[in-house]
């Protein structure tokens, strides 16, 4: 079947859709952290109790979410005015981030009810592949050179150097190592990837199943 620009346009919501509900579903997947927290004795490293350090990441989490509250206040360390402005900055990119998921879902079941419609289903494949490349190009790096990648990372996101906190003046950051990091990212890779391969394998199912 020839390739339509509504199939191209339709893979792209598409892997939109599957990037950022994977690293939506990732940094609200608490149970990383709790595992993470225990096996690095995260914790006991930066002088914490495992409660007080759970209590803090959680309303992080929290407050990072759209539905989250609009003022951060955490319940056992104190805040920096630059960590604040840091976090609030970050809670801005999570809620985009957490927006264009939801846009894209809505537009991924408008465009599956047409595609069903006409009997499309190319564009499950091309939104997979997409899905999965982009990562795997910028992915490959990233692991190869994780520590300047975050750096790199945090210079173009942000426009000052809060991020480069004190753990003096904001003490939370202790509880929030770079293999935590490390760790979402390896979660997010492997959402896109399982749900990337869903896509390919049903295109590839469901164009047959309508070409006999």
């Amino acid at each position: 079947m020839k390739i339509k620009l509504s199939d191209i346009l339709s893979g792209i919501v598409l892997a939109v859709f599957i990037m950022t509900s994977a690293i939506v579903i990732s940094l609200n997947f608490r149970p990383l952290y709790y595992f993470m927290s225990e096996k690095l004795s995260i914790p006991a490293m930066a002088g914490f109790t495992e409660e007080d350090a759970r209590n803090d990441y959680d309303t992080l989490i929290s407050y990072n979410s759209i539905f989250g509250p609009d003022t951060l206040e955490f319940e056992n360390t104190p805040q920096s005015e630059e960590g604040r402005i840091h976090f609030y900055e970050v809670k801005r990119i999570f809620v985009s981030i957490e927006i264009a998921m939801y846009l894209c879902l809505l537009g991924t079941i408008a465009l599956t009810a047409m595609n069903i419609k006409m009997k499309r289903f190319t564009y499950l494949k091309i939104g997979g592949l997409i899905a999965v490349i982009l990562p795997i190009v910028v992915g490959v790096p990233a692991v190869l050179f994780w520590e300047e990648t975050f750096t790199m990372f945090h210079k173009i996101a942000f426009s000052n150097d809060y991020w480069m906190m004190n753990p003096y003046t904001d003490p939370v950051v202790l509880i929030l190592p770079q293999e935590y990091f490390a760790a979402c990212t390896g979660l997010i890779a492997g959402l896109i990837i399982i749900m990337s391969a869903v896509s390919v394998v049903l295109s590839i199912k469901l164009n047959k199943k309508r070409e006999n």
